[in-house]
């Protein structure tokens, strides 16, 4: 059975600045484009409150926001910028929905300047063991489609790397250590990749 909660995102002063709704480790994850709003890096500055259904948390989710009020509106302290309530988990966009997604984003190049943010963001980073195990968890089960991964296989075929990239990787690389267990599990991933398909060695 599924549970459902509402959390919120506290500043280091302790006020609230986002209010949501969830399960699993939707607390622990940034919202989309349209708000682009970040849970803390201080995960005990993420407040939890569980409920046994979605109905329950999804009123409480509206209740936090309308007393500790929106920003937008000029009524509170919180980015939030609906009033909760909406939405609904396990929701599955249907192919056109995707289709559509998909066909706004071809063709699609970001501007050098927000690249070049977009890499210095990610630089440095470091994942804290609990973060690492919320991101296992919620890709745990994901498996792609057959069609989903000719896709990948075509779009990397034919692909040459410049010399420039090559030496990025290079740098990357140089130095790495890699454990004992980190090589058994990359191998027994293999393993399982490959079942079926045909035998294969694996050498680690």
């Amino acid at each position: 059975m599924k549970i459902f909660y509402t959390y919120l995102w506290l500043r280091e002063d302790g006020t609230p600045y986002y209010v949501g709704k969830g399960c699993g480790c939707r607390a622990f994850k940034s919202q989309g484009r349209r708000q682009n709003v970040h849970p803390p890096a201080d995960k005990s500055r993420v407040l939890i409150q569980d409920f046994l259904c979605e109905q329950d948390a999804f009123a409480a989710e509206i209740f936090l926001i309308s007393y500790y009020g929106r920003k937008d509106l000029g009524t509170g302290c919180l980015v939030n910028l609906t009033e909760g309530g909406e939405g609904a988990s396990g929701h599955v966009p249907s192919l056109a929905a995707r289709q559509n997604m998909s066909a706004a984003q071809m063709g699609r190049k970001h501007p050098d300047s927000v690249r070049q943010k977009m890499s210095l963001s990610g630089k440095g980073r470091i994942f804290t063991k609990e973060h690492l195990q919320n991101l296992s968890r919620a890709h745990r089960g994901f498996a792609l489609s057959e069609e989903h991964k000719q896709k990948i296989s075509q779009s990397g075929r034919g692909l040459k790397r410049s010399e420039a990239t090559k030496q990025k990787m290079r740098e990357v690389f140089k130095g790495r250590i890699v454990s004992q267990e980190t090589r058994q599990r990359i191998a027994a991933s293999l393993r399982s990749y490959y079942e079926g398909v045909g035998k294969r060695k694996i050498y680690v």
